[in-house]
This record gives structure tokens, sequence and C-alpha cells, in this order.
């Protein structure tokens, strides 16, 4: 009755183990964050990619001077 007495308080091997577990996942989130940023502007930088080589190819090829149809 003892152990199971220590292990359910709060500083118990138990709160102990679900704030180790509280800690990695908050790294974790932490990481995923991150990551998610650098996803985020390398996405913005292909956009931006992308419009500079459609205006560069508008201007080489003169498709804005065509007419519509």
């Amino acid at each position: 009755m003892e152990t199971l007495r220590r292990a359910i308080e709060p500083d118990g091997w138990i709160s102990n183990a679900f704030e180790k577990m509280e800690e990695h996942l908050d790294e974790q989130d932490k990481k995923f964050d991150a990551q998610n940023k650098r996803f985020d502007k390398l996405d913005y930088n292909m956009v931006e990619l992308r419009s500079s080589l459609n205006h560069i190819l508008e201007h080489i090829t003169k498709l804005s001077d065509l007419p519509e149809e």
C-alpha cells in the first residue's frame, strides 16, 4: 500500500513520468512549429519564383502583346 501511495503522490514516479512525457511533447511541438515555418517560407519563395519566371517569360515571348481569343 505504501508503494502505491508513493507512486501516485504529486511528486511520485507516475507524476514524474507524465511531466517527462509533457516536456517531450512540448519539445516535439516546438520542432514541428519550426519545421512548418521553414515549409511556409519555402512555399512563399516558390510562389515568388514562379511569379518572377512568368513575368520573364511574358516579357521574352511578348505573350502579353498577343490578342486575346
